[in-house]
């Protein structure tokens, strides 16, 4: 029996800014160890490995450039089927004006993010946009 080839995870490498401290694979010890994001390319001649860091206490000349699977960052993401598609999705910046996080924690969904709650800040956002949202 032919082995099925393991579907390649897709990274999302837009949370990932100059600066970011995150944790890095170094492959030669198998560990994690700290490094800083130095820049992010978007062009496809780094595809697989498309974020150079600086490791945290080297020199310039041990920086690397790595791919998502040996990056851990809250800011790397893993594409999703509806952005992979392309399908039209909540844009990142309505999601932040209009998913907040409610003063008191709902006790049995901790991840609830009312809507309405974000209402008011998502209004005042775009009162100068010609698109507009219809509020049920």
């Amino acid at each position: 029996k032919a082995k099925a080839k393991a579907k390649a995870k897709e990274f999302d490498y837009s949370g990932l800014e100059k600066g970011m401290k995150c944790n890095v694979l170094a492959e030669e010890e198998g560990k994690f160890f700290p490094a800083e994001v130095v820049t992010v390319s978007t062009g496809k001649g780094k595809a697989s490995t498309p974020v150079k860091i600086h490791w945290v206490g080297y020199t310039n000349a041990s920086d690397e450039w790595v791919g998502g699977d040996r990056i851990k960052s809250k800011n790397l993401k893993l594409k999703t089927q509806e952005a992979k598609a392309g399908l039209p999705g909540m844009p990142p910046a309505a999601r932040r004006l209009l998913l907040v996080k409610p003063k008191v924690e709902a006790p049995l969904d901790p991840g609830f993010r009312p809507l309405v709650l974000g209402k008011r800040a998502y209004l005042e956002a775009a009162k100068d946009c010609t698109e507009k949202l219809e509020w049920a």
